[in-house]
């Protein structure tokens, strides 16, 4: 039996089960045309383009934050000054994030090629933690993160502010408060 190596762990990363040479073929043909089209959304420098300008995206997070029913006056405000608010408990009344948080904000969008259109804070037993609603540089997936919106589970990056390392990427609920505001359910 032929050594298949890099092609058998190709396999499973596509969740495919095959035993002929000819799938063996298919696969390579197919992780090579993946990787080429990968290699095209990278700069020499192996850096990622921003392929979505930043008008785009505000389009897009003004469209979701009408969505989620934002306070009126919060998305006018993102929109006609880029100010980013956050939403506190226990009314989810908006601020304007300013400062070090202004600061964290705008260091995430520079860093991961996104858009910080609301922030929902809370306060855990593990400590102060921000969560980034935001639009991401990849457009393919804002029709999944609108339908994540709609359940009212966003993708969103947390900041830990006890334990920064401890910041992540994951989804948390979320719910309108009485103030038109955003509160973390979970």
């Amino acid at each position: 039996m032929p050594e298949l190596g890099a092609g058998i762990l190709a396999a499973q990363t596509y969740g495919m089960v095959y035993a002929e040479s000819g799938g063996v073929a298919w696969l390579i043909e197919r992780v090579w045309r993946d990787m080429t089209g990968w290699q095209n959304n990278f700069k020499v420098r192996g850096e990622r383009k921003m392929d979505i300008s930043k008008e785009e995206k505000k389009v897009e997070a003004i469209a979701r934050m009408k969505a989620l029913g934002i306070f009126p006056e919060t998305v006018k405000q993102f929109e006609a000054a880029d100010h980013v608010s956050i939403s506190e408990p226990p009314f989810g009344a908006f601020y304007w994030a300013e400062g070090e948080d202004l600061k964290r904000i705008r260091d995430f969008e520079e860093q991961h090629d996104a858009l910080v259109y609301a922030v929902v804070r809370s306060f855990t037993g593990i400590g102060r933690m921000d969560a980034y609603l935001y639009v991401s540089d990849y457009a393919e997936e804002w029709s999944l993160d609108r339908g994540n919106l709609k359940e009212m589970e966003p993708l969103v990056y947390v900041y830990n502010h006890d334990m920064p390392d401890c910041s992540e990427f994951g989804c948390i609920g979320i719910e309108v408060s009485i103030a038109a505001g955003l509160l973390r359910t979970w």
